[in-house]
């Protein structure tokens, strides 16, 4: 779907409901073309923002967080169209790419590079989406013992099970 079209189905989210616009901010648009640049949302954050004395996993939720506003997508959309254009890349391109890649796989008896090629299309389809992962430290769950123990019990009587069958106890 181009760009233009996109822009006639939803409002400009530099809009305001004032009418007035509310371009990016000098660090929002910084952050946005070391994203293109770099590849990478946290390592975009740490250029475009003062994250020396943040953690890893606070630079990737507040990376995350300005990756997510509605303005600053757009942006990245924006940015990522015109890389594309200015290097000829097509998804129609790439999949024909990845399939002389799976040619090659399976002349040369990779399988693992035969796999490879296969994700690959899959992924640039949105056959398959990248999963992220949530930890929870165990010591947390600790501090809050009751609580959780609590939330197994309901859970389990949503199922209609006992807490005891969830590992709870009971009350």
């Amino acid at each position: 779907m181009s760009s233009k079209r996109q822009a006639a189905d939803k409002p400009d989210p530099t809009i305001g409901k004032d009418g007035k616009s509310y371009p990016l901010t000098q660090k929002q648009e910084a952050f946005c073309r070391a994203v293109i640049e770099l590849g990478d949302q946290s390592a975009a954050y740490r250029h475009a923002y003062d994250a020396e004395n943040m953690s890893d996993e606070a630079i990737w939720v507040e990376a995350s967080r300005i990756a997510d506003k509605p303005k600053v997508a757009l942006r990245l959309s924006e940015l990522q169209e015109q890389a594309a254009a200015k290097h000829g890349v097509t998804v129609e391109g790439l999949v024909e790419k990845l399939e002389s890649a799976l040619r090659l796989a399976e002349r040369t008896e990779s399988p693992a590079a035969a796999v490879s090629a296969v994700m690959g299309q899959a992924k640039l389809l949105g056959l398959i989406v990248d999963k992220q992962e949530s930890k929870t430290e165990i010591s947390d769950l600790r501090k809050d013992k009751p609580a959780v123990a609590q939330g197994i019990a309901d859970v389990a009587a949503q199922f209609g099970g006992k807490a005891d069958d969830a590992g709870g106890s009971k009350h």
